[in-house]
């Protein structure tokens, strides 16, 4: 029987039951169906009619009832099938579930719960979930998360769960939290799903990512990089620092195996101090098993390699594979890398780490084949360069003709003297070069003659220039090979226009070359005269200031006699003036201000350019000192107002300006070389003819001239550049026709303090008298030289030869203790007459004096700073001055 028909039999009885009780009804509400319907009825009439109305109401009753059992019973049966069912999922899921209390307890688990984490119900029912979590950390941050929402709260992790056993995975969890209406947490329902293979296949994704990305940037660095070893070098450390390897080292090795050159990287500290010592010894083991394999050296699979390695520090510091780095049958390198074995050995990897092996074994292969490429293509353009440069260089025309005599090739100085270019030439019949057709038909039959009689052949002829004009040349030729005369020939051009010049260009290269033999048998003579005109001086000086010191003053012959002593000295200042001509003046640089040079010498400029001419001199107040003789730099601004005057038609000005500045070799036009740091800068400025830029260019070189030969000589601006020049600086000019040419010269700065030049007079300093040897084979200077000493009263011994200044010192040389000689004398000169004396005394003091020009005494060697040395002529303070500083000097070292 069905529910719904005990239910309504069930109602029946029920309202049976009430109709025998009450047996009047005045009002009745029933319910039917789905639908709500009242009505309101008033019983009256029979009984009967009463009693049926009371049995429907009864029936009514009891329906509404029996669909009330009914949906009751249907629930119960609902909800028991539900509780099977999810009695099922809960326990048949894969993935492990829990539920923890508001404490988060464990309260329940699935089997897949216990199956992944190793605990029994009995184990973890009651636990906190704490011992779930590797992390308490984790666990916190989780615990905050979920106790603090307002309601169902769903929340997934990635967290790291620990087993009964102690080992850890990673593990997915998703939680569903439910919280009363306070907010506190009520309970939670959490599912665990181990990730561990999905996060080692996304480990084992992103490693060869790792190693693809870093062969990719290899790749790219192979395009760029040209130099094998910088390749290999660059290779490691992109490797490592994909931190797919934990070291890579890569060994270039030679066709024997021999390590030429080591590259790697590890995070190991001091690794590549280990690897450098593969160098010049034997390769490790696991590079010698993979020069000799055919294939990658596993050697995860034989730890026993690394037992004794060099390389191997730790437990951990040893390769997993290594491979050869090889193109076709040439093994360029070994490849050694230590990474994760679980990944390395794999068929991905194997097969990326075989790729980019390829592609480094290629790509030192091209560097080899590039570099011998480059190395012959070197070797032919330096040889090419060569002949180029020997072919360009030529002081004639060379070319090459084939043998219907069309030009094949040209240097530069047939392009140069004949005006056409290389483009016009090449390919040019030499018939178009020639003056007319007989010419042309001329020089091939005799030339030819030539060659085959004697292999080579010369005359004379005429080419055209360009413009028409006719050039004798000197041609000659010779076949390119003689057995193989369709290889064409060689020939060369000299023009020999000078050759044959008129008688007047002659006269002019010949009154050139008189003018400067000249002026160079000038030098010679100043140089000559020097030495004899200044003994003499010295004598006369001398003589003359011995008398004026002896007779009483007043007497008339005092007048005569410094009248003679005045004559002597502007004498003595003419030999100067000659030998500084000559260029063999003695220089006495010293630290000097230029602004007091030509403040002390502006007035003599005056006179010397004349009224006509303004002169004008701006001076840096702060100008800094520089190293130079005086009387050389009197000299250069001398000859610079001389230039200037000359250059000055009628009225004009010069301007001259002195500052500090800072040169680098930016700095252009300055000669001989460009200059660099802190120099003195002295600006010479006229406003005169000027210059154009071929003559500027010239001035500096000795004799060159604009003016005619009564009135210069050329020799002038190039003094002023050797005396700039010996000081270490530099000079510029710049220069305009009709606007005037500006010098500027350039001095390098010193820190000394610069010497006055004027001193006051000092008394002579009296020296202990003393043993002087006096050797001077003039026999006058030596007589004026002894009477001098004597009167200071020094004991003097005197000789006119080395050999016989020997002979004293042999008698008398343990009390001589200074030696006064001169430096070019017979026998001997005076340097090495010392060296003899010292051997034997050496504690004897020196003093040299001369009458020859520098260049001589330079040679001799006594011009060396610290060494003592006295110019003739001198007066006789000068010498009695020179005589006690050689006294009171400290003995000088005996050198050779």
């Amino acid at each position: 029987m069905k529910l719904r028909s005990k239910t309504v039999l069930l109602a029946f009885l029920l309202g049976l039951l009430i109709w025998i009780i009450d047996g009047t009804v005045d009002y009745l509400a029933f319910y039917e169906g789905s639908w709500w319907e009242v009505v309101f009825l008033e019983a009256r009439g029979s009984e009967l009619f009463d009693r049926l109305f009371d049995v429907f109401l009864v029936v009514g009753i009891g329906l509404y009832f029996g669909r009330f059992l009914e949906s009751y019973f249907a629930s119960k049966e609902e909800a028991l099938q539900s509780q099977t069912r999810y009695n099922n999922l809960h326990n048949n899921m894969l993935d492990a579930m829990i539920l923890t209390d508001q404490d988060r307890n464990l309260r329940q688990g699935n089997g897949a719960f216990t199956q992944l984490f190793g605990y029994e119900p009995d184990e973890y029912v009651g636990q906190n979930i704490r011992i779930l979590y590797n992390n308490e950390a984790q666990y916190q941050e989780i615990g905050k998360r979920i106790s603090r929402a307002e309601g169902p709260t769903e929340l997934l992790e990635t967290i790291i769960f620990r087993k009964k056993d102690r080992s850890t995975f990673p593990g997915e969890v998703s939680i569903f939290s439910e919280h009363d209406e306070q907010g506190l947490l009520v309970s939670s329902v959490g599912v665990i799903r181990d990730i561990s293979e999905r996060v080692e296949f996304e480990h084992k994704i992103s490693h060869l990512n790792s190693v693809l990305f870093a062969i990719r940037q290899i790749d790219q660095l192979i395009t760029r990089v040209k130099d094998p070893n910088q390749l290999l070098d660059k290779s490691c450390e992109i490797l490592e620092n994909s931190r797919s390897y934990k070291s890579v080292w890569i060994v270039r090795v030679d066709a024997d195996g021999n390590a030429i050159h080591v590259s790697g990287r590890s995070s190991e500290p001091n690794f590549k101090s280990r690897y450098e010592e593969i160098l010049g010894t034997n390769l490790p083991s696991c590079a010698n098993r993979a020069f000799s394999a055919k294939s990658m050296v596993n050697i995860s699979a034989n730890p026993d390699i690394c037992q004794l390695c060099r390389l191997r520090k730790d437990k951990n510091s040893h390769c997993t594979t290594a491979l050869r780095v090889q193109y076709e049958d040439m093994t360029h390198a070994i490849m050694v890398l230590a990474g994760p074995e679980k990944y390395i050995h794999t068929e991905e990897e194997t097969e990326l780490i075989k790729e980019l092996a390829d592609d480094i074994a290629y790509a030192m292969h091209m560097i080899e084949v590039e570099r011998r490429r480059a190395e012959s293509e070197e070797q032919a353009r330096v040889a090419q360069n060569r002949l180029q440069s020997l072919f360009g260089v030529m002081p004639v025309g060379v070319g090459m003709i084939d043998y219907e005599r069309n030009i094949i090739e040209v240097n530069d100085y047939i392009t140069r003297e004949f005006g056409y270019t290389r483009e016009e030439l090449i390919g040019k019949n030499t018939h178009d070069l020639y003056i007319n057709e007989d010419e042309y038909n001329r020089v091939r039959v005799e030339i030819n003659e030539k060659i085959d009689r004697h292999g080579f052949g010369s005359l004379q002829t005429y080419w055209k220039h360009k413009n028409g004009n006719a050039v004798p040349i000197l041609l000659a030729s010779r076949w390119i090979n003689p057995e193989d005369h369709s290889q064409g020939s060689t020939f060369s051009v000299l023009d020999i226009s000078d050759r044959l010049a008129d008688a007047e260009e002659r006269e002019k290269l010949r009154v050139q070359v008189h003018q400067a033999q000249k002026m160079e048998a000038i030098g010679r003579l100043a140089g000559g005269v020097a030495h004899d005109f200044n003994n003499m001086l010295s004598v006369i000086l001398g003589n003359v200031e011995i008398v004026l010191d002896t007779i009483p003053e007043g007497l008339d012959v005092e007048v005569e006699l410094s009248e003679i002593q005045q004559a002597a000295e502007r004498s003595a200042a003419l030999t100067r003036q000659l030998l500084m001509f000559s260029r063999k003046q003695i220089s006495s640089p010293r630290t000097i201000n230029l602004n007091e040079i030509i403040y002390n010498q502006s007035q003599m400029l005056i006179r010397l350019i004349g009224e006509n001419i303004k002169f004008e001199f701006q001076a840096e107040p702060e100008l800094r000192n520089i190293f130079l003789d005086p009387a050389q730099a009197d000299q250069i601004f001398a000859n610079l107002s001389v230039n200037a005057r000359d250059a000055i038609n009628g009225t004009g000005e010069i301007r001259v300006r002195t500052r500090n500045v800072t040169l680098d070799e930016k700095v252009g036009g300055i000669q001989p070389v460009p200059l660099e740091g802190q120099f003195v800068e002295v600006m010479f400025s006229d406003n005169g003819s000027g210059m154009d830029r071929e003559t500027a260019a010239r001035i500096f070189e000795p004799f060159f001239t604009t003016k005619d030969l009564e009135s210069g000589t050329g020799l002038g601006l190039a003094t002023v550049y050797g005396i700039v020049s010996q000081a270490k600086g530099g000079v510029r000019v710049v220069s305009h026709p009709d606007r005037g040419t500006t010098f500027y010269l350039y001095f390098p700065m010193v820190e000394e303090e610069a010497v006055p030049l004027i001193k006051e007079p000092e008394s002579i300093q009296r020296a202990t008298p003393a043993a002087v040897l006096v050797v001077e084979d003039e026999e006058k200077v030596r007589n004026l030289a002894c009477r001098l000493l004597e009167q200071c009263g020094h004991k003097v011994y005197s000789a006119a030869l080395p050999s016989t200044a020997l002979k004293i010192v042999e008698q008398h040389g343990s009390e001589i203790e200074l030696v006064l000689t001169d430096v070019i004398m017979p026998e001997m000169n005076g340097r090495d007459l010392v060296m003899e004396i010292m051997k034997k005394f050496p504690l004897v003091r020196t003093l040299y004096m001369s009458a020859f020009e520098a260049e001589t005494i330079a040679h001799e060697g006594v011009l060396d700073p610290g060494v003592p040395f006295l110019p003739k002529p001198f007066t006789i303070n000068e010498f009695k001055t020179k005589v006690v500083e050689a006294l009171n000097d400290e003995v000088q070292p005996l050198t050779s």
